[in-house]
């Protein structure tokens, strides 16, 4: 769901897994939102911000019998267009997990351990040809 005002886009994402669990005849759901946002604050740049939770497992598989498996993660950034095509971009990302989170950064090879949280600085360049 996303809404536009003049230039402000916000959008709300809400999942809710529901799959089979490890062992036969076991099930495990998660629940999780984010809300994001970008705000053009010139012709050529924009600001993104966006906010994510989940919630711990349930069901009656294994995984869901531990307490404390949320996370939550946080993101701040700057993009900037060279061109039609090309932009360039630095952005603040942190993730939070609870006691036995197991959440990591998107696309990184790095896990954050259950229990603590982590920050990265990222700067991105993109080009579409």
């Amino acid at each position: 769901l996303s809404y536009v005002f003049g230039p402000v886009k916000l959008g709300i994402v809400y999942t809710d897994f529901d799959g089979d669990g490890t062992l036969a005849g076991t099930d495990i759901t998660r629940k999780a939102w984010q809300v994001a946002g970008e705000w053009k604050v010139t012709p050529a740049g924009t600001v993104r911000a966006g906010y994510t939770a989940a919630d711990d497992y349930e069901g009656t598989d294994a995984r869901a019998a531990l307490a404390d498996q949320g996370a939550k993660k946080y993101s701040l950034g700057y993009y900037h267009a060279l061109s039609k095509n090309t932009i360039l971009g630095a952005y603040y990302t942190k993730v939070d997990n609870d006691t036995n989170g197991t959440y990591n950064f998107h696309s990184f090879n790095t896990s954050v351990k259950p229990g603590d949280s982590a920050g990265a600085f990222v700067l991105h360049a993109a080009h579409n040809f």
